[in-house]
């Protein structure tokens, strides 16, 4: 399954639309690359560091858990391809809040055996184990609204985008075809997005105050707070591994 060659067939005629309705700053997005990382000069002169394609397409394929992080918009990012971002400049670790937060998430939701055991907060937030999750776990991030913005939306705005591209959001989803979708804040929006706007045909049943449950397509929502919020890394590890633990222990 070739999911990014459907993605970008899918975004040129995404963003081709929302030029004509005077939207700029399209961002592609989607399941990120893990091929070779390169670097180039920027018009700055500084140096940005970034992956090109490899084997995602069958590690997705082949994933046990598909996992979508679906967040808001890009900040200050116009026209730029989130699919090659490495969550850091240059190979080293990733300290960036957001990108940190995400991979330790991934780290944790991963580690999940058939007895609901998971991975110790100590565990996944090593350095070297969360970000080699990043480099190595299958995984995609989303964006609900696709045109670059700044450091803050409303949520308003946010759902006015979503409801916008609807029908191209909800086919990136159809491609991608994810077992758990992580909704990253918005104080619920991000989840309305999900619920409302991308799977408006499912019921999802609240199980606790981070997790909602489809029983029919067997697909998870969790209601986490944005990923660069001003919370622990370990609240919010724990608050999440927790709650989807519950879970399994409930549907088991």
């Amino acid at each position: 399954m070739e999911y990014n060659k459907k993605l970008d067939n899918l975004f040129d005629r995404w963003e081709q639309e929302a030029k004509m309705k005077g939207f700029n700053g399209f961002c592609r997005d989607g399941l990120l690359y893990k091929g070779k990382i390169w670097n180039t000069i920027g018009s700055d002169g500084k140096t940005y560091f970034g992956r090109g394609p490899g084997n995602e397409d069958e590690l997705w394929y082949n994933a046990n858990k598909k996992i979508i992080f679906l967040t808001k918009d890009t900040n200050s990012n116009p026209n730029q391809d989130y699919r090659e971002w490495l969550g850091r400049q240059g190979e080293g670790i990733i300290t960036h809040k957001f990108f940190k937060n995400i991979a330790i998430w991934l780290y944790g939701l991963s580690s999940f055996d058939s007895q609901g055991k998971y991975s110790t907060f100590e565990e996944a937030a090593i350095g070297e184990n969360y970000t080699r999750a990043f480099d190595e776990i299958p995984f995609c991030i989303v964006n609900a609204k696709k045109e670059s913005g700044g450091p803050k939306i409303n949520n308003a705005d946010l759902l006015y985008h979503a409801n916008l591209s609807a029908r191209f959001l909800k086919e990136q989803f159809e491609i991608l075809s994810p077992d758990i979708i992580v909704c990253g804040g918005g104080q619920g929006s991000v989840l309305k997005v999900a619920k409302e706007i991308i799977y408006p045909e499912l019921e999802f049943i609240k199980i606790n105050n981070w997790i909602y449950f489809n029983a029919e397509t067997q697909k998870v929502l969790i209601d986490s707070y944005h990923p660069s919020a001003i919370i622990s890394y370990e609240e919010m590890y724990l608050g999440m591994m927790n709650s989807y633990k519950e879970f399994l222990e409930k549907e088991r």
